[in-house]
């Protein structure tokens, strides 16, 4: 299988060939998706920049912009699906998000980064070996908090300008390089971590009868940082984190197309401008049900 993954000396190792496919397929995005050819130049340019620069240096940091850059591109078809997108030019240094979908959903996308691994620690988790993963989870897990963190700080510097005060507001998440390196389970599912607090796995049995009486999971308030610091967890729980009206989790190593079996939509139950599941129909989301339980739905039908 060709892909693209971190070293444990936190290099990310890449097959040629898959990589210039993806730039392929990324000018290809470009060319077709009714930008101006001024926009489809400049973003072609940065593409090329961030090649240049991987080549250079071989960092975290070069591999980190090219995947976010790349995210921005392969986001455009997924997204045209759903309705009329309108794409920023970034060439004219707008402040605004990323996309627009339907005339009030606003849209910014952000790609995962392994931050300074060793720093953080997930160097001791990478390459062959025998890991705890639960261990490597919560160091992740700080790393998509970061991401979501960085474009909630994102909203509120815009709110009111280049975003209106009254509309949907969107974070558009992909794992990146990470996708190798975290099990994002059934749905997605693994990011309930951050945005609920999700903890271990829970049985309780009724110890006289020996039968089960209930499965489920224990709650999490925080996730602790390598150095000491404690995040909070509970994302959509957090009164600042309203104006995240739902996250979309791509979960595609590079090279894959983004689609309704690797995009999963959060909808937060708490935010304060609503979207709704037909705003996306066909994607898998998940959503509050009438007995207060958050579950995986597509087409209203539920998964679990």
């Amino acid at each position: 299988m060709e892909c693209l993954f971190l070293s444990r000396e936190g290099v990310e190792c890449i097959n040629s060939q898959l990589f210039e496919s993806n730039i392929r397929e990324l000018y290809d995005i470009l060319d077709n998706c009714g930008i101006s050819s001024r926009e489809v130049q400049f973003r072609k340019n940065r593409l090329q920049q961030s090649i240049d620069r991987i080549k250079k240096e071989e960092s975290l940091s070069a591999y980190s912009q090219y995947h976010q850059r790349a995210h921005e591109i392969e986001s455009i078809p997924f997204l045209k699906q759903f309705g009329n997108l309108k794409i920023t030019e970034d060439w004219k240094n707008s402040e605004g998000c990323d996309f627009v979908l339907n005339g009030h959903i606003y849209i910014e996308c952000v790609c995962a980064s392994a931050g300074d691994i060793s720093k953080n620690k997930l160097d001791e988790f990478m390459g062959e070996g025998v890991f705890d993963y639960i261990k490597k989870k919560e160091i992740l897990n700080t790393r998509f908090t970061s991401s979501l963190n960085d474009k909630v700080r994102f909203y509120y510097k815009r709110v009111g300008k280049s975003i209106p005060k009254d509309s949907p507001y969107i974070i558009f998440l992909t794992t990146g390089s990470l996708a190798y390196e975290w099990f994002e389970e059934e749905y997605g599912m693994a990011l309930l971590d951050i945005l609920l607090g999700r903890g271990f796995p829970r049985i309780t049995i009724d110890t006289a009868s020996g039968k089960l009486i209930n499965s489920d999971y224990t709650h999490k308030d925080y996730i602790e940082k390598h150095n000491g610091e404690k995040i909070d967890c509970n994302l959509f729980l957090n009164k600042r984190f309203r104006c995240v009206s739902a996250i979309l989790l791509a979960t595609a190593p590079l090279g894959e197309k983004y689609s309704y079996k690797n995009t999963f939509l959060f909808i937060n139950p708490y935010a304060s401008h609503k979207i709704f599941a037909k705003d996306f129909w066909g994607l898998i989301y998940w959503k509050v049900n009438n007995k207060g339980y958050y579950i995986p739905r597509r087409k209203g039908k539920a998964l679990s």
